[in-house]
């Protein structure tokens, strides 16, 4: 006689994970009950970026990283920056926190080797910069010498691959507004301009065509008219 054929039952569905799953696992992420873990965690993922990938002598595995950091990472790292570089790194650490000297020594490292590799692509350079506080509309003055090197890698980087790169165009556009500017504010404050600022300027200067430095040009005149009437 044949063997009647015996189906094993499929296992019932699991029930779907509730809220309460959900919470007990970001409540093991709980960043504020463990401040000095993350932080320290945090360090050594951005040394690991830096010395690992971004500094390997393997051009696959720095190519690999080409233009794979996304914005929110940018702002994360920018909002790093700005504040390594603003507060003082003598301040003493408590036993919660790491001391600021930890990140203000491989922060500012990462980021330019991160605009050097093209790891931010050049289409995240405008929101680099702002987040920086640096408005190409508005192009400041007077910059502080440490957060310029920054923007310096930015503008280098792209002057060498495009001529009359749209950023630095816009850039310079911005500078001559900001400088017509205070040039006609009649308060005594007025804002310097370093001369490694203006270096960076004439540098990205270069890289324009004669159409471009002609525009600038016509601008700068127009702008020297306008303070010469008003004054």
């Amino acid at each position: 006689m044949p063997k009647p054929e015996t189906t094993t039952p499929s296992a019932p569905p699991l029930p779907p994970r509730g809220p309460k799953y959900y919470r007990m696992k970001v409540e093991g992420l709980d960043i504020k009950r463990k401040p000095l873990f993350y932080q320290s965690l945090s360090l050594f993922s951005l040394k690991c970026l830096l010395n690992g990938v971004l500094q390997n002598r393997s051009q696959l595995l720095r190519d690999h990283l080409t233009g794979t950091i996304t914005l929110g990472q940018v702002s994360a790292l920018s909002w790093i920056f700005l504040n390594v570089q603003t507060t003082p790194t003598d301040s003493e650490s408590s036993s919660k926190f790491l001391s600021v000297s930890e990140f203000s020594c491989i922060v500012p490292q990462l980021l330019h080797s991160l605009v050097d590799s093209e790891a931010i692509s050049f289409e995240h350079h405008g929101p680099l910069l702002r987040d920086l506080g640096l408005l190409p509309g508005c192009w400041p003055l007077f910059i502080i010498p440490s957060p310029l090197s920054l923007p310096a890698s930015v503008l280098v980087i792209r002057a060498a691959r495009n001529n009359d790169d749209p950023l630095c165009v816009n850039i310079w556009r911005g500078f001559l507004s900001t400088l017509e500017e205070n040039a006609s504010n009649e308060n005594d404050h007025e804002e310097d301009l370093p001369v490694t600022h203006l270096q960076l300027l004439l540098l990205v200067w270069g890289s324009f065509s004669d159409s471009v430095r002609k525009e600038l040009l016509l601008k700068c005149v127009a702008a020297v008219n306008k303070v010469a009437e008003e004054k």
